[in-house]
């Protein structure tokens, strides 16, 4: 994958649905043990300077309201980045919002860098594989469950991966 450079939020959760995310991620994810649960702002990038980057994003964020979500299912996804196939928490609450401050990250320096190709789902990742029946087993698991996860997007972390490592550079607090 290499070394990148991205925006994430950490969502606060209460405990209850804190405890579950990561009970399902850690039997389910293999990205567990890289990356804590989050929803992705703006996607990998190679080409940008960690200075100049971090200046684009606390330029774009400078205003922007803290997000409040509330998730009700889970979907498959394959965004064809790579063999795996995803299952998605995505909120039906503050999914506009979110939508619309991925969409103003990209705004100005990072326009070139947006992978127009992918859909922009918002979502937290908590599963997947290289079977889709079998991540389409976990979103009938989940939504049967009757989930009814809530929290909020108060900061944006920007983060970097060196070697097998991600670290935050940076946190952008929203209003």
């Amino acid at each position: 994958m290499g070394d990148f450079l991205a925006v994430i939020n950490y969502p606060k959760l209460n405990r209850q649905d804190y405890d579950w995310t990561n009970q399902y991620r850690k039997k389910n994810d293999v990205y567990y043990d890289l990356i804590d649960a989050h929803f992705t702002f703006v996607f990998p990038t190679y080409d940008f300077e960690p200075l100049d980057f971090i200046r684009e994003i606390q330029k774009q964020a400078k205003g922007i309201q803290k997000i409040d979500f509330q998730i009700k299912c889970a979907i498959i996804n394959n965004d064809r980045t790579n063999d795996y196939w995803h299952v998605l928490l995505v909120p039906d609450k503050g999914f506009s919002k979110i939508v619309k401050l991925h969409d103003k990250l990209y705004a100005d320096l990072l326009f070139p860098t947006q992978r127009l190709d992918l859909d922009f789902i918002p979502h937290i990742a908590i599963g997947n594989s290289t079977d889709p029946k079998v991540c389409k087993r976990m979103v009938d698991e989940v939504n049967a469950m009757d989930i009814d996860i809530s929290g909020t997007i108060d900061q944006l972390d920007i983060v970097q991966m060196k070697g097998n490592k991600i670290s935050t550079l940076d946190r952008v607090t929203l209003e």
